[in-house]
């Protein structure tokens, strides 16, 4: 078998059965989305399912980015294993048997290798053969020298100019979809971007075990705490919007983080402090480990960034925290909240600042046990704090409502307002929608201005 078409794994089950894969050197990732190098037509896996790729530059290993639905390994999850020959690797519907497991091309080939040639249908054998697409990518053969007597006829010539026009637009249209970000379906077409991380943090002494794990796939983020010493343990998912993934994305990229070397080792006594940070960024993966040493600063600034980013959006921004003052930043967020709630005519965004004290209460005392003789109150006066809110807002849209089939703009004007006034936060799914009828609003007020 050539070096160019070594056949790496071969789809035994689902909608592409009989499809034959080759990795290329720098490895290659698997799922659904067009942005991929290896899509496949199975709607049960992930935009991002696995990374195919080679341990130590020969042996074949593959890696879960973190799917909804996981990479199975002889029916068995992982995160990260090395593959052999006869394996199956199943990704939703579909089963992969790898039928080499080590890397033997001399460059990056294409992901999808030539099908291997036909045989004969063994005596009984019904299932029908597997038809061969052509992409239009086999060598086209050099045409044979004509004849130094021979004539070139108009027509002749005319035949020959077209032959050539078209190998000329078919080598830009290949040229135009190997330029990444150019294809259809590719998520920077669009401006999105594929983003995934895994980073694990790990802090091990005598005394105590510190283990933090964030994974961000599929425009969703994962955190995992685990702490011996005071017992806490935390496991939150959350959905992330593209644009702010986009945002990230942009910010790993400018911190220098896929300049950095694999990994960065030292020597500290009973102590261990690792880090270990693997980005996949639309057709970049790279892996960092920092082991007892000080970390980079390209490291740093990427790992502070996504840190941030999950203490925004997964809300843990109490773990390095010792229990006594959980308690004491609780106890203020309670009394914060109680002064809000009774001040809510005198600012109308108190009722909705008066909700997030009460909702620190309960994440701060996530991981007390017992909790604080104050957490039932919090929470009850939370869920009265949003039954005033939900009240105040119907009676304020109503009457913007009944304004704007009046045409009285100045009117709905002002009730929208106070309505924005009311949520004061974006995060409230209401925002958008109300601020868009202002929009319309505040346009037509402007109309029957001039």
């Amino acid at each position: 078998m050539s070096k160019e078409t070594t056949v790496h794994l071969r789809v035994e089950a689902g909608p592409d059965r009989g499809r034959v894969l080759s990795i290329p050197a720098g490895g290659a990732r698997l799922g659904r989305s067009a942005g991929n190098d290896i899509r496949l037509n199975d709607p049960s896996i992930s935009r991002f399912q696995c990374r195919f790729y080679f341990k130590n530059r020969r042996d074949l290993a593959v890696a879960d980015l973190a799917s909804t639905n996981e990479t199975l390994v002889n029916d068995k999850a992982f995160q990260d294993t090395r593959l052999f020959v006869g394996d199956h690797v199943t990704v939703g519907e579909t089963t992969l048997e790898v039928v080499c497991d080590t890397f033997e091309a001399a460059d990056a080939a294409p992901t999808e290798a030539p099908p291997p040639a036909t045989e004969p249908p063994a005596a009984g054998d019904k299932s029908p053969p597997q038809a061969e697409i052509d992409l239009g990518l086999q060598p086209v053969p050099e045409p044979a020298p004509p004849r130094a007597t021979a004539r070139i006829g108009m027509r002749k010539l005319g035949v020959l100019a077209a032959g050539l026009a078209i190998v000329v637009a078919a080598l830009a249209i290949w040229q135009w979809l190997d330029q990444p970000g150019e294809r259809d379906g590719d998520p920077r077409a669009t401006g999105d971007r594929m983003l995934a991380i895994d980073y694990e943090k790990v802090q091990a002494s005598p005394d105590n075990i510190f283990r933090y794990r964030l994974l961000l796939t599929d425009e969703r983020i994962g955190v995992q705490v685990l702490n011996l010493e005071d017992g806490r343990r935390i496991d939150r998912e959350e959905s992330v919007p593209p644009d702010l993934v986009n945002e990230l994305a942009r910010q790993i990229e400018q911190s220098g983080f896929f300049n950095l070397d694999e990994s960065y080792t030292g020597v500290v006594p009973e102590a261990w402090d690792q880090l270990d940070l693997e980005v996949v960024l639309d057709r970049r993966t790279h892996r960092v480990r920092v082991v007892n040493r000080i970390e980079p600063a390209p490291f740093r600034e990427a790992r502070q960034v996504i840190e941030e980013f999950a203490r925004n959006h997964i809300g843990l921004h109490a773990l390095p925290l010792e229990p006594e003052q959980l308690r004491e930043m609780a106890r203020d967020a309670w009394l914060l909240g109680q002064r809000l709630l009774d001040e809510r005519q005198v600012r109308r965004e108190n009722l909705a600042l008066a909700i997030r004290a009460f909702a620190e209460v309960e994440t701060l005392t996530e991981t007390l046990d017992p909790k604080p003789d104050f957490y039932a109150d919090a929470v009850a006066a939370r869920e009265d704090a949003r039954r005033l809110l939900d009240e105040e807002y119907d009676r304020e849209l109503f009457r913007a409502e009944r304004a704007i089939r009046a045409g009285d703009w100045s009117t709905a004007n002002h009730h929208l307002r106070a309505v924005l006034d009311l949520l004061h936060s974006r995060s409230d799914e209401r925002y958008e929608a109300v601020n868009r009828r202002l929009l319309h609003v505040q346009r037509q007020l402007e109309r029957q201005r001039r």
